[in-house]
C-alpha cells in the first residue's frame, strides 16, 4: 500500500502512529532522492573534485595557469629543458668560434689578412643563423600546475565518495527542506505560518548565494594567501582529504551567515524585538559580524577582511528594512481571542438537583 507523503492540515488529527509512518515515509523519500542524486555526481566526480579544489589548485599552481594537464607536468619540464639545452650548446660554439677569431686575429696582426676576413664573416653568418633559432625556441619557464596529493591506498577512493556525497547534498538541499517543512508545518497555528512560511523559502536562497559569493570572490584569495604564506620556509603540498575539508567548511560556514536575514526577520516577526531595536543593536551587530569575517578569512589584508564583512552588514539593513516593510503592508493575524468562551464556560448551568 502506497504511503502518502503530500502536507497534511493542521485540523488533521493524527495518532503517534501515523506521525511516525509519515516521518518514515519522508526520510525513505528523502535517502532515495539522495542516492540518485549521489549517483550523478559520482558519475561526474571528475568534475565535482576539478570544482571543489579549484581555488586550491590556482593558488598551488606556479603564474595561476590551468592550461597543462596534472598528468603530463613532467613532459612539459622535459620539453623546457630540452629547449634550454639546445640554446646553451648554441651559446657555446659561438663563444669558442669567437675564441679562436680573436687569436687569430692576434697573431695575424688585425682584419687585413683575407683568411681572416673570411673565417669573420663565416662565423657571422653561423652566429645569426643560430640566434634565429634561439628566438623561436621558447624559453620562458612554464607554468607548474600542481595538485593536491594523495597519502594512501584508499584515499584517492574515499576523497572523491566525499566530495560526490557533498555536492549531492547541497544539490538535493531543496527536496530535502521541502520534506522538513511539510512534515513540521502542520504543527503550526495560522498565525505562525505567516512568520515560518517566507523565512522556510528564503533559506536555500540565502544558503546558495552564500556558497556562490564564498566560491568566487573570498575563497581565492584566502587559499592564497594562506599557501604562500611564509612559503620560502616550506615545501608545500596539500593532501586532497583535507583540501576537500578546507573548501566544503568554508563554503558552508559562509552559506550558514548568509541566513542572517532568516534570523532576524524570525525575531522581528515574532515580536521578540521590534524594528527600533534591531536598528539601535546595528553597532554590535557590525563588530559581531568583523569578528566572524576575521576568523573565517584570517588574512591580514584588509580587502579580503571587508570582502567578507560588506555582504553581512548589507544583509542585516536588508533584513531591518524588509522587517519594516512587512510590519506595514503584511501585519500579521492577532492570535484567536479564547477568553470569551472561557467566560461562556463558566457560565455553565449548574446541574439540577434530584430532590423530589
Amino acid at each position: 500500500m502506497a504511503r502518502r507523503i503530500a502536507p497534511i492540515g493542521h485540523e488533521e488529527q493524527l495518532t503517534l502512529v501515523d506521525h511516525l509512518d509519515e516521518l518514515r515515509s519522508r526520510i525513505v523519500s528523502s535517502l532515495l532522492f539522495v542516492a540518485v542524486v549521489f549517483g550523478v555526481t559520482f558519475w561526474q566526480s571528475d568534475r565535482v573534485l576539478s570544482v571543489i579544489t579549484h581555488p586550491v589548485d590556482q593558488a598551488l599552481s606556479t603564474h595561476g595557469s590551468s592550461t597543462a594537464k596534472a598528468n603530463d607536468s613532467d613532459e612539459v619540464q622535459a620539453n623546457y629543458q630540452a629547449r634550454i639545452s639546445v640554446a646553451v650548446k648554441a651559446l657555446r660554439a659561438d663563444t669558442v668560434a669567437l675564441a679562436e677569431v680573436t687569436e687569430q686575429l692576434q697573431s695575424a696582426g688585425g682584419i687585413k689578412d683575407s683568411a681572416v676576413k673570411a673565417q669573420v664573416a663565416k662565423l657571422q653568418k653561423e652566429i645569426a643563423a643560430r640566434q634565429k633559432t634561439i628566438d623561436k625556441l621558447d624559453l620562458t619557464a612554464p607554468p607548474i600546475d600542481r595538485r593536491p596529493i594523495t597519502l594512501g591506498v584508499t584515499e584517492p577512493f574515499v576523497t572523491t565518495i566525499t566530495s560526490s556525497l557533498y555536492a549531492a547534498l547541497l544539490l538535493a538541499l531543496p527536496f530535502l527542506l521541502y520534506q522538513v517543512y511539510a512534515f513540521v508545518l502542520p504543527a503550526f497555528t495560522p498565525r505562525e505560518k505567516q512568520v515560518a512560511v517566507p523565512l522556510m523559502l528564503m533559506i536555500p536562497v540565502l544558503f546558495i548565494g552564500g556558497v556562490a559569493f564564498a566560491y568566487f570572490l573570498v575563497l581565492p584569495q584566502t587559499t592564497r594567501f594562506l599557501l604562500n604564506f611564509n612559503s620560502g620556509e616550506f615545501d608545500i603540498q596539500v593532501q586532497g582529504r583535507e583540501a576537500v575539508k578546507f573548501v566544503t567548511s568554508f563554503l558552508i560556514a559562509i552559506g550558514l551567515m548568509f541566513q542572517l536575514p532568516v534570523g532576524v526577520l524570525a525575531v522581528a516577526r515574532s515580536g521578540i524585538v521590534t524594528i527600533k531595536q534591531l536598528r539601535s543593536f546595528r553597532g554590535y551587530a557590525t563588530i559581531l559580524f568583523a569578528v566572524l569575517a576575521a576568523v573565517l578569512t584570517p588574512t591580514p589584508d584588509p580587502g579580503t577582511m571587508l570582502l567578507a564583512l560588506a555582504p553581512l552588514v548589507v544583509l542585516y539593513e536588508l533584513s531591518i528594512m524588509l522587517a519594516s516593510w512587512l510590519e506595514r503592508v503584511r501585519p500579521l493575524d492577532p492570535e484567536p481571542d479564547h477568553g470569551a468562551l472561557d467566560d461562556l464556560e463558566s457560565y455553565a448551568p449548574l446541574p439540577l438537583d434530584d430532590d423530589d
